[in-house]
């Protein structure tokens, strides 16, 4: 048994999870031992500023709890950086520096020049990472803390603290059905258009068609992993997806309000066409929609994210029957290598979404009307505001690691494959969202 809990945190999904909901758990257990409202005293969002006294005013209020906040974060993560084997005096000193930079693009986030053109907070992390890693030698202890993924994953499930736990038991098979529709089929056009058209390699278009339809970076890690894809592979679809999902933040949400649409049925398109979870967030984010922000994570996170499972094994199947000729390639999936295989493959993160879901669900169920009232305001404020926190880290590691080289060796072929199927995705999600299953969006 204790080797079963040793070999469960080293893997960097299982400490998000017991992060996540220690978050939960403990801003729960704040509020109902101590009903003086003293969540609701703490300022960890930055007001829209449009002059430096009017910010200097604000950052005295707030930089105690920005502190605090600090404190919380570090003392927590250092757990998971010990149980990784991360060096605790590198990751100590990295999270440092990037908690001082995210506090800057937060605040300069909250400039009303800027907020008017949408420049917020993890938008401008996103330009100073890049700008950082591409013109600056960054040191060692400062990568140990650059894990876009991580910082994702503990938004993420936050995200769920905030989601209805009932909304995903109703909301499900919906979901998961025009998610699975739009997935497929962004990974069938992606898949054919790169190899039948321009003539990519098969394990590269893979790589390309899970990212896509996944959505994010783990989906084109998995299906490179599952085809043993040259490192090219991973890097070409890591820079489509981080660029793709900028420039959907802004088409899409340009789209959505030129159109007129309700934020459920935008989430759901979003949910539906973005390539990258944190962006779709950052876009839903600036609407200050809850019920957007819900019908998105119900595509985005609950179906699409899973579906890298289907992906990865598929392609895992093609490659071991298709594409490898080596003795090594030709061995065929036994049922408990199978069954063992869509184990490795699960995004584990996605349990502690459910489960953050169903102990805030329980906690409102139990509680008195007021009380629940009082709940949603101070426990899930709070909650909210770290989750972009996680946020805007995530967007500041992802900046910090994509390499200006690695965009100009991609090629044009591998980006017109990508960006072809992101069209096809859209329009699909586009009527899906707001046609076919509208009715049911708009009763969220």
């Amino acid at each position: 048994m204790q080797g079963i809990i040793r070999r469960w945190f080293l893997h960097e999904d299982s400490w998000v999870i017991t992060l996540g909901l220690g978050l939960v758990l403990a801003a729960s257990l704040v509020f109902l031992v101590s009903p003086s409202g003293w969540l609701t005293s703490i300022h960890l969002t930055m007001p829209h500023w449009a002059s430096w006294l009017s910010l200097a005013s604000l950052l005295g209020d707030r930089i105690p709890y920005f502190a605090g906040a600090f404190v919380l974060v570090l003392l927590m993560t250092l757990l998971s950086a010990r149980g990784m084997g991360l060096s605790l005096g590198h990751w100590t000193k990295g999270f440092s520096c990037l908690w001082l930079i995210i506090g800057l693009c937060i605040v300069l986030g909250a400039y009303s020049p800027l907020k008017a053109w949408k420049l917020e907070g993890p938008l401008l992390a996103l330009a100073i990472g890049f700008a950082l890693g591409n013109i600056v030698t960054l040191p060692d202890w400062i990568r140990v803390a650059m894990r876009g993924e991580f910082w994702l994953k503990l938004g993420i499930i936050l995200m769920g603290a905030t989601l209805p736990f009932t909304v995903i038991i109703n909301a499900g098979p919906i979901a998961i059905g025009q998610s699975l529709l739009v997935a497929c089929l962004g990974f069938g056009t992606c898949f054919l258009v790169a190899t039948k058209v321009f003539g990519l390699d098969n394990k590269l278009a893979s790589a390309l068609a899970g990212g896509l339809a996944v959505g994010n970076i783990t989906g084109v890690i998995a299906c490179s992993e599952a085809s043993r894809a040259k490192l090219s592979a991973i890097s070409t679809g890591f820079v489509l997806v981080v660029l793709s999902s900028v420039v959907l933040m802004f088409v899409l949400t340009g789209l959505s309000d030129i159109l007129g649409l309700d934020g459920r049925l935008a989430g759901a398109w979003i949910g539906s066409a973005e390539t990258a979870d944190v962006a779709g967030f950052a876009a839903l984010s600036s609407m200050n929609d809850d019920l957007a922000l819900q019908s998105y994570t119900l595509v985005k996170v609950i179906g699409r994210d899973m579906g890298v499972v289907i992906w990865a094994l598929l392609v895992a199947i093609l490659a071991v029957k298709q594409w490898d000729q080596s003795p090594e390639g030709g061995e065929s999936f036994a049922l408990l290598s199978f069954l063992k295989e869509i184990w490795v493959r699960f995004p584990k993160f996605i349990l502690g979404l459910f489960g953050a879901s169903l102990v805030t669900a329980l906690i409102l169920h139990l509680l008195p009307t007021e009380s629940s009232l009082a709940y949603k305001q101070e426990v899930l404020g709070v909650l909210k505001d770290l989750r972009g926190y996680f946020f805007t880290l995530c967007f500041l590691s992802i900046g910090m690691t994509t390499r200006w080289a690695a965009i100009k060796a991609i090629g044009w072929r591998p980006v017109a494959a990508f960006s072809l199927s992101i069209l096809v995705m859209g329009l699909v999600g586009y009527v899906l969202s707001v046609y076919t299953f509208s009715d049911f969006w708009m009763t969220l």
